[in-house]
């Protein structure tokens, strides 16, 4: 299953969220901002963001909003948001997180011990450290970029996700 982010404006966030009853029409919705794609290996960046959780309590919801959409079609693809004044309050627990911090909480024998994908961690330390401290700078920046433009985010759990994105970089670079 594959994660993505959108941001988008409140009030635009509204209308998707009375009137969108497929997960098609959130991703291509013309009012999104801009989309994060976290792929598969959301839940290791979920999992290690969460692993203090005491500290921060904000970080829950960085990846998986806290909000449910209440169409009954969506629940199947795990679409969520979070309000601005949630957004804010990521966007600074993300701040307090350095990237040598974020490289410290790596732990494969963790990662594997609690069945995060790739399900072997610890193959390519260094492949791996680098992979999630992308995807680590990518989610704070685009936190921040949410906060100063005072955008919620909505989150987007899925299998179909990754397809329309395969077939899309495969039909543009043929």
């Amino acid at each position: 299953m594959n994660a993505i982010l959108l941001a988008i404006e409140p009030n635009d966030l509204e209308i998707l969220m009375i009137e969108a009853e497929s997960l098609d029409e959130i991703y291509h919705a013309t009012s999104i901002r801009s989309k994060l794609n976290l792929g598969e290996t959301w839940q290791a960046l979920h999992a290690l963001l969460t692993k203090d959780l005491d500290q921060q309590h904000a970080l829950q919801f960085a990846i998986e909003a806290e909000y449910a959409f209440s169409h009954p079609s969506l629940s199947v693809a795990h679409v969520r948001y979070n309000p601005v004044i949630e957004v804010d309050e990521i966007a600074k627990a993300l701040e307090q997180i350095s990237m040598d911090d974020f490289k410290h909480r790596y732990d494969p024998a963790w990662l594997n011990q609690h069945k995060l994908f790739p399900f072997q961690w610890g193959k390519d330390v260094d492949k791996e450290q680098r992979e999630l401290l992308m995807l680590f700078g990518q989610l704070k920046n685009f936190y921040e970029l949410a906060k100063q433009h005072n955008h919620a985010v909505i989150s987007l759990q899925s299998k179909q996700i990754m397809s329309d994105v395969y077939y899309m970089t495969q039909a543009s670079s043929n």
